[in-house]
């Protein structure tokens, strides 16, 4: 039968997985042109835990091997947990500064897309996500 998840577990996990997201896009440079995607992972004891942390979402491709679930726009913040922009992240666009010092710019970026994968062999769980810049 289904093991038993715990909540309190669950909870948890999804705070560490979206820590560890937030942290991923801060880090990629963004800017107009680039969509950049962002891959993070992090141990998964069971399918059926993986299974309750996406709140019964259908997956996109459901194997053997691994199980897959596809969120867009909104739904990955929600997801998540978390305000739909992601700020600061950094900022790679062009820059006009005056008196020649640089411009450390920061950004904010929107989520496009998650991608959650847990694998099955190695009990791992691996979230990408795509961003993209919504302003600066």
């Amino acid at each position: 039968g289904d093991e038993v998840v715990d909540a309190k577990a669950l909870k948890a996990m999804r705070k560490r997985l979206r820590d560890k997201v937030v942290k991923a896009v801060k880090k990629m440079a963004h800017n107009d042109r680039k969509k950049p995607y962002s891959e993070i992972s992090d141990g998964c004891a069971s399918k059926a835990v993986a299974v309750a942390l996406m709140n019964g979402l259908h997956p996109k491709s459901d194997t053997a091997r691994m199980t897959r679930w596809v969120l867009t726009g909104n739904d990955v913040s929600r997801f998540l947990g978390i305000e739909r922009l992601v700020h600061p992240v950094k900022f790679d666009g062009m820059v006009l500064s005056f008196g020649g010092a640089p411009v450390h710019v920061y950004a904010w970026a929107a989520f496009e897309s998650l991608e959650v994968k847990f694998e099955n062999a190695s009990k791992v769980l691996t979230l990408k996500s795509r961003t993209y810049l919504a302003g600066s």
